[in-house]
């Protein structure tokens, strides 16, 4: 049974995943290479190691999914011992 009213852990785990998907995840993974070196990024024959570090930031959102649904079942979060 979820509970209707979100732990404050729960709401920052949403505001966590959001925040990684929407200002990480997305443009490191899906901007072209001349959006990226306007951000700031030097300008690289390859870009590889910058989408797998998109790659990376998701598989964190992942292990917040995990112990969000945690913490809406009213569970210890033991997720962050488990990817460890």
């Amino acid at each position: 049974m979820i509970n209707l009213f979100m732990s404050h852990l729960s709401k920052v785990l949403i505001f966590k995943i959001l925040g990684t998907v929407l200002v990480w995840c997305i443009p490191l993974l899906l901007f072209p290479a001349s959006v990226l070196e306007q951000f700031g990024f030097p300008a690289q024959d390859s870009y590889m190691f910058i989408r797998m570090l998109g790659w990376a930031y998701l598989a964190l959102c992942v292990g917040y999914f995990m112990g969000l649904q945690a913490s809406l079942k009213g569970k210890r979060l033991m997720t962050p011992f488990m990817l460890a």
